[in-house]
């Protein structure tokens, strides 16, 4: 956990995107032991209670356990080893990952295109560029590499 809070912290600090992925499960594996599984679920537990430090969690091990046993892969997602997923479950991380970041930039275009129309309607009068409220809610905004002029009221 110490090394992941420096990852985060570097990462940062250089204004990029943080996204924590839980652990995935692998039960089946040479390597699992009831030992391994409780650190597993010790780290999981603690990435989900990261939301609100960094700009989202990917919950892979939810994504890919088997519904009757959650410390195993689902077996359509399971390589021979029972500890990586296989090519199918690799795409369906790649598309989850892909769709959790889809829905924050949506977000954001409705909250510029909600803006735009009041501004057009008379309703806006003074209006800046990027907030501290829009930045707190949306860390990524902090990079200033936006391509989209941001106005808050």
């Amino acid at each position: 956990i110490e090394s992941i809070q420096g990852m985060v912290k570097k990462a940062k600090a250089r204004k990029m995107k943080v996204y924590l992925g839980t652990i995935t499960p692998f039960k089946g594996a040479g390597y699992y032991t009831h030992f391994h599984e409780a650190a597993r679920l010790y780290v999981n537990d603690w990435i989900r209670s990261q939301a609100k430090n960094v700009d989202g969690i990917l919950d892979f091990a939810k994504l890919l356990q088997d519904p009757n046993d959650d410390r195993r892969m689902k077996r359509e997602y399971a390589s021979n080893d029972w500890l990586h997923p296989n090519p199918t479950g690799y795409k369906a991380m790649g598309i989850y990952a892909a769709d959790i970041e889809n829905k924050d930039i949506i977000v954001k275009k409705k909250i510029i295109e909600e803006h735009r129309k009041k501004e057009k309607r008379g309703i806006v009068n003074n209006h800046y560029h990027d907030s501290s409220f829009f930045m707190d809610k949306y860390p990524a905004y902090q990079s200033g590499k936006q391509d989209t002029e941001i106005y808050i009221t």
